[in-house]
């Protein structure tokens, strides 16, 4: 279930928030509750594996509709 809601956050609002969707519904199921530990364990692996895909290895992520939306794109 957590998978179909990254896939269908990933057309909408971009990687990088949907892949911290992602880690923050998949460490509250594992029994994390702590909504600090939460964003220290989930924002920063998200950024940094966007940063290897978009930056190091040039692979395009495309930014979402809602922010393509919000820019005017």
């Amino acid at each position: 279930m957590l998978i179909l809601v990254f896939s269908f956050a990933l057309k909408w609002v971009g990687f990088v928030l949907s892949t911290i969707i992602f880690l923050m519904g998949g460490y509250w199921l594992l029994g994390v509750r702590d909504a600090k530990t939460l964003i220290v364990a989930s924002v920063p692996f998200a950024v940094g594996i966007w940063f290897v895909l978009a930056q190091l290895l040039d692979i395009y992520l495309a930014p979402g509709r809602l922010f393509e939306t919000l820019l005017g794109g």
